[in-house]
């Protein structure tokens, strides 16, 4: 993108001359500018310099920006412009350890999204920030030696999540073309809702009004899409969506909003198990009873799913189903084929 579409270099090139406190006029600055702009920026194929034109009403636009997004007054005298204190300058920010703290966590947690078009969107933003000569130091730090994040590569669907946050909130229905696993390619026409990240995948939900599934919500993988394209089909409105109630009993992205949840009860045993449970709920519907210091209930209202019994299989010989019967069976079952496959012969 060329400087001149990015209003922070311009906001550089503006506080440089009036911290020289020399008073200049709009057309002053507006010349000033352009001269900067024309050396910064090149042709890449030519070589050759290029000029770039920006206008006075830009210029008087982005002194009256400056002063609502940093800490600076600007004032006009004689037809000419001053910082109003010697001092302003919009790398004056004023900002505590702790917040400078706060905002390299932020940056570092932001940093799953470089590559993708949703980084991008917002650089010039994060550009500013770490800029600022108050926090250069901040972008210096090897925040990788105190910080590491689950990579957020192409297999978790990044890349589409801007396309389909574009699309939820514009209330815009998408072309989808869509390929699960071992099967053919579809198109699907969708009507996107919410997206949900889950053990480092990205899920959209969306509506869809096709043959295959008509009238019916269901999570996407944003990883099995091809490519998201424009439709003239209308947004369609789910008046039964609830974002806030569509996972209330799940366990992970596969609701079963056509049966009802089930009660289960498990026991956990071992003092550090009953220590990590206690502390992490596994559901916001779970209760815990105490037993003894050796063993707890846990009770949830869930639906009966195969993330459900992943989840109870994940804990080993610390968790054991005591209700419903039919699930307790179905882990003894998933238990028995896994003993067999070790089984000496």
């Amino acid at each position: 993108m060329a400087l001149t579409k990015k209003p922070f270099a311009r906001y550089k090139l503006i506080d440089q001359h009036l911290k020289r406190n020399r008073g200049l006029s709009i057309r002053d600055l507006t010349e000033l500018v352009n001269e900067e702009l024309r050396l910064l920026e090149s042709d890449d194929n030519s070589g050759k310099s290029i000029k770039y034109q920006v206008s006075e009403r830009m210029i008087r636009n982005d002194i009256e920006d400056m002063q609502d997004i940093f800490p600076v007054g600007i004032i006009k005298r004689n037809g000419k412009y001053y910082y109003e204190e010697h001092t302003d300058s919009i790398d004056n920010i004023n900002l505590t350890e702790q917040d400078k703290t706060s905002i390299s966590l932020a940056l570092n947690v932001f940093s799953r999204f470089k590559g993708t078009p949703l980084f991008d969107k917002f650089s010039d933003a994060i550009t500013r920030i770490i800029s600022n000569s108050v926090l250069r130091k901040i972008n210096t730090t090897d925040t990788a030696k105190y910080i590491q994040l689950a990579d957020a590569n192409a297999a978790s669907g990044i890349e589409w999540v801007e396309q389909v946050y574009n699309a939820i909130v514009e209330k815009r229905a998408i072309s989808l073309h869509y390929k699960n696993f071992g099967e053919k390619e579809s198109v699907k026409v969708l009507s996107p809702y919410m997206l949900k990240e889950y053990r480092n995948k990205w899920y959209m939900l969306a509506y869809s009004a096709g043959k295959e599934k008509p009238g019916i919500t269901l999570p996407y993988r944003l990883s099995r899409i091809i490519n998201i394209d424009e439709t003239d089909e209308s947004f369609v409105e789910d008046k039964e969506f609830d974002g806030n109630k569509y996972f209330k009993y799940a366990i992970g992205v596969l609701p079963k909003h056509n049966e009802e949840p089930i009660n289960v009860k498990l026991k956990v045993t071992g003092k550090g198990m009953i220590k990590l449970i206690s502390e992490d709920k596994v559901h916001n519907t779970q209760e815990i009873i105490p037993i003894s210091a050796e063993e707890i209930h846990v009770e949830l209202r869930v639906y009966n799913t195969s993330e459900l019994e992943t989840f109870i299989l994940s804990y080993g010989e610390y968790i054991q189903v005591l209700e419903p019967v039919v699930l307790r069976e179905k882990i003894l079952g998933r238990i028995s084929k896994s003993i067999s496959k070790y089984s000496l012969k």
